[in-house]
């Protein structure tokens, strides 16, 4: 065999590692939430839902501060019972809103405070099983008084829903105002308060301050999600871990670091988009045991990934396509730099098609990560041009289909804490 075949194997080895791995809430220390029972009187009978509150809290506060509540969010969850009470009278598709409300208390002192509506977007309602439904909230900064530690109680988490229903060969809208269920106010979250002079944004001297855990998660990559219109889309991130592909006319097998999929899901309509991310890798093979090959090797996004998620729980529905070209980078063959110039890729992109069932429950909700699998195709190559061009051979020594896929996908985010902006 010819050292040029030789360097061509290994770097042809080293490129198809990019076979792509795709697919995309970690804890913030403070995060809080509490659950509200209701009642809603269905057109057939009153039946039970419930909808949850969560927000991140800081830990203390000072007096004459302002408590900043970030990170709200909802869910509304109509158990299976219920989607079985609508789906019996007709229903296909729901929207309204929940309205609900705090006691804040401090010391002897206890303060009602009114949240936002939180807005129910119209929604399809699922076929069976329970439905759980991500929302949008906010909840209003409170000022600290200095009488004692400040502490949040859900009082009131009440849906009011329009539903659409078919009956008769007729399009029939109602209104149903559900009660919440009477009882203790559900605590939230407690804020210690401290004396003035060590209230958060002071530095007491000899004093080290501890990292927030914004700060500890600094070294995170950003979020990409994609852009969409002001309402009707819910956000949900992903981490994609344990990413392995194996080249089928090599037998290489090689693995990629924790890469991203930051998606936008229409839940009314059921469609996805998504962006993902990985980090570049770096592969090492040695061809028929003789020298050793290394190269550098990303994956970059052609386009957003598309397809649809039916929102349901504890497994949803996934069917998505993820466009990428595989770029080759810094190859060695025995330590010697391979010149295959700047711009040496797949000459269309790779075509992952995901088709099975995913866990979309943050692990505080009881979700697990999710093994997925399948298979792809990789191109031909082009543009591998430095001194001589090896594109061709490139292509004929690893492009070819059903090269295996696998990765583990871990819920980063959901609609109730993913950044709004």
């Amino acid at each position: 065999m010819t050292r040029r075949r030789t360097r061509l194997l290994a770097l042809a080895s080293a490129v198809a590692v990019a076979g792509v791995s795709f697919m995309a809430s970690p804890a913030v220390a403070g995060a809080a939430s509490a659950v509200v029972p209701a009642t809603c009187p269905l057109p057939d009978g009153p039946a039970g839902v419930t909808t949850g509150l969560t927000a991140t809290f800081p830990q203390t506060t000072g007096p004459g501060h302002a408590v900043e509540v970030s990170g709200a969010g909802a869910e509304l969850v109509l158990p299976e019972p219920a989607v079985a009470a609508l789906k019996a009278w007709g229903v296909t598709t729901f929207e309204g809103a929940v309205d609900g409300s705090l006691v804040v208390r401090q010391g002897t002192a206890a303060e009602e405070v009114a949240l936002a509506p939180i807005k129910i977007p119209l929604t399809k309602l699922p076929a069976s099983g329970e439905f759980r439904l991500p929302l949008d909230a906010a909840v209003p900064p409170v000022k600290a008084t200095g009488g004692g530690d400040v502490t949040f109680e859900v009082t009131n988490l009440a849906p009011t829903l329009k539903l659409h229903a078919v009956r008769d060969k007729s399009l029939v809208e109602k209104d149903v105002s559900c009660t919440a269920e009477p009882g203790s106010p559900r605590k939230l979250a407690t804020v210690g308060m401290l004396a003035d002079d060590k209230a958060p944004g002071r530095i007491e001297p000899g004093a080290p301050q501890q990292p927030s855990a914004r700060v500890a998660l600094a070294d995170d990559p950003p979020y990409n999600f994609p852009k969409t219109e002001p309402t009707g889309w819910l956000r949900y991130a992903l981490w994609i871990d344990d990413s392995t592909t194996t080249i089928k006319k090599l037998g290489s097998q090689v693995k990629f670091g924790r890469g991203t999929f930051d998606s936008v899901v229409q839940i009314a309509t059921s469609k996805v988009r998504g962006n993902f991310g990985l980090p570049p890798t770096s592969s090492y093979f040695v061809p028929f045991r003789i020298t050793p090959a290394t190269s550098d090797v990303e994956v970059v996004q052609t386009e957003e990934a598309v397809g649809s998620i039916q929102v349901k729980f504890p497994t949803s529905p996934v069917d998505i396509t993820i466009k990428a070209n595989v770029v080759v980078r810094n190859a060695k063959v025995d330590g010697v730099p391979l010149d295959v110039g700047p711009n040496c890729r797949t000459a269309t992109p790779v075509n992952i098609h995901l088709k099975q069932e995913i866990d979309l429950r943050p692990p505080k909700s009881g979700g697990k990560p999710t093994p997925v699998s399948t298979t792809y195709e990789i191109p031909p190559f082009a543009g591998c041009q430095g001194s001589e061009d090896v594109s061709k051979l490139l292509t004929g020594l690893i492009s070819g289909p059903d090269n295996p896929l696998t990765m583990t996908l871990n819920v980063r985010c959901t609609p109730a804490d993913c950044p709004k902006n």
